[in-house]
């Protein structure tokens, strides 16, 4: 069975109240435009979301949910999605789920990190993909996109998945047809002095706020070790993954030589893809030379976010693991969760039992959860600081790079090669490593993220057969205190469960939607919050529970 774009198309449902994908395109905001724009502090993460054209309500779960209707209710795809199983996402469920981010979020934040996987699984051999599908799906979630986010000036960034392409995993270097494609759909997002490096590879930097904040969409598939089109980037030569670094090397510096000379808390940048950089997932030199550059930089980099998993966690990286050669055992089959979590339990574990952690050795990744019901479908909502965005003061440049660089040139007598010294910082990274504890990454301050609400749909609403399955809070990492002084702030008080409203909150001591009373999410947050994990059995419990969705 094959469709054509235009049934396609139609599916979709689109609000006519917004200018066609052809007029949109012309839109773009000025500097001038973007900087007049007043902040709200918050931004959205959405990923995964692998729509299915061919999804059918009443469907075998057996057949992806494409065909069969099966004598048992409890063996058929619901109307809006089939959760805990391997089919992919209905177009109702995508059109519910960015209506209500339409709704609820589209005027209350500044940008949309956008994680990839915008089309459908290979798992049904009657039915197999083709590259116009993948490419007319690609551009319909982008239009969609397009129509909620542009008028309103909200940036978009989007990254490429794995599945985003034909066959999946496998991308080669541009310029080529994929690559192309990619231009044409996200046109709207790219920046147009980008198109040159974007057509190359389908990544590209973006300013959110212009001179202060920034975003950079990777393209992880040039790293990852499924794709076989690629060398796993060597140190000589022209594989695009090695290529990607480089560019990658020269934007963060350039970023922060703009932040010399300007302010310790401008020109601060998220870092954004697919496909988590780890031992398992990317090629051994790939994961080095990133986890090389994530230190380097720490003092310009807010953090990474990323996608592909469809589980809610985080990973710690330190200079340890970015040192060990020794290649991780890839998470996949159907024991993936014990997989995932023993690992991440056996790491935080091992965090906890460091008597001195030195954050300048430290990096973290945030992997959302994703819009498939995998699980149950989930969008999460991040704060992050804008107190005193006028006021910035100018930053002398010797308080801004600091430390690490002055102490490598203390060092530079050292002989990396004597064995007792190769594990020193200066044989470790040759080139200057700039951390500073009065960064963004390191202390709550201007651009510092905050904290982020997490919301999906819960088991409960999916048993109603007449209404689209309803999202709402499902945790935020705030303190009760936190959220008792800033409330709607945060979370308008309409999507706060009523424990969490009014005079409600006064009289809790603890709730079950605040279950970690992080203070905000810089580095050393998350890592003190992963020590206590490995020393508190019943802390890590909760925190599983929320990776897996568990009831």
């Amino acid at each position: 069975m094959v469709r054509s774009s235009t049934s396609l198309a139609a599916s979709l449902v689109f609000l006519s109240r917004f200018a066609s994908a052809s007029q949109a395109y012309l839109y773009s905001p000025s500097p001038v435009e973007a900087q007049s724009k007043p902040l709200h502090g918050r931004f959205i993460h959405i990923t995964d979301m692998h729509p299915d054209d061919y999804y059918l309500p009443g469907a075998s779960i057996s057949s992806s949910c494409h065909s069969k209707k099966p004598r048992k209710e409890s063996e058929r795809a619901g109307q809006y999605g089939a959760p805990g199983t391997d089919c992919d996402t209905p177009i109702s469920l995508i059109n519910s789920t960015l209506e209500w981010v339409e709704k609820e979020w589209a005027d209350r934040i500044d940008f949309v990190i956008w994680t990839g996987d915008n089309a459908r699984h290979d798992i049904d051999s009657s039915i197999p993909r083709t590259p116009a599908e993948i490419r007319d799906m690609n551009r319909e979630i982008a239009r969609r996109m397009d129509q909620i986010f542009t008028p309103r000036g909200v940036k978009v960034i989007p990254s490429i998945g794995n599945n985003d392409i034909w066959p999946h995993n496998i991308m080669y270097e541009g310029p080529s047809t994929v690559t192309n494609d990619f231009l044409e759909s996200w046109r709207s997002f790219v920046p147009f002095h980008a198109y040159q490096i974007f057509q190359r590879g389908v990544y590209f930097s973006v300013e959110l706020v212009p001179n202060r904040l920034a975003a950079i969409s990777l393209n992880t598939l040039y790293w990852f070790d499924s794709n076989q089109a690629v060398d796993g980037c060597p140190k000589k030569g022209n594989d695009p993954g090695t290529l990607e670094l480089d560019w990658l090397e020269i934007q963060l510096k350039l970023y922060r030589s703009r932040k010399m000379q300007a302010s310790l808390y401008d020109h601060q940048v998220w870092l954004t893809g697919h496909v988590a950089p780890t031992k398992g997932d990317y090629f051994p030199r790939c994961f080095s030379r990133y986890g090389e550059l994530a230190l380097r930089y720490q003092d310009t980099i807010l953090g990474h976010l990323f996608g592909h998993k469809n589980v809610d966690h985080f990973i710690v990286h330190g200079i340890d693991t970015i040192l060990d050669p020794t290649p991780s055992m890839r998470i996949t089959g159907r024991n993936k969760e014990a997989q995932i979590s023993d690992r991440l339990y056996a790491d935080f574990k091992a965090l906890s039992k460091k008597e001195k952690v030195d954050y300048d050795d430290y990096f973290v990744l945030n992997i959302g959860p994703s819009v498939i019901p995998e699980y149950t479908p989930s969008v999460r909502v991040f704060t992050y600081n804008i107190t005193g965005i006028d006021s910035a003061e100018p930053s002398p440049i010797a308080n801004v790079d600091r430390s690490l660089d002055s102490e490598e040139l203390n060092t530079s007598k050292i002989d990396c090669t004597k064995k007792e010294h190769k594990d020193k910082k200066k044989c470790v990274f040759k080139k200057p490593r700039h951390a500073n504890k009065r960064s963004p990454s390191r202390r709550n301050t201007l651009w510092s993220p905050t904290g982020y609400a997490q919301f999906y749909i819960p088991e409960s609403s999916w048993a109603n057969k007449t209404h689209p399955p309803q999202y709402e809070l499902e945790y935020a990492t705030y303190s009760l205190s936190t959220l008792r002084e800033a409330n709607a702030s945060i979370i308008p008080e309409h999507l706060l469960p009523p424990e969490l409203r009014g005079e409600s909150i006064e009289r809790l001591t603890k709730s079950r939607f605040a279950p970690y009373g992080l203070c905000d999410l810089t580095i050393p947050s998350w890592v003190k919050f992963a020590r206590k994990m490995g020393q508190k059995k019943k802390l890590w419990k909760r925190f599983r529970e929320a990776m897996f969705l568990e009831t």
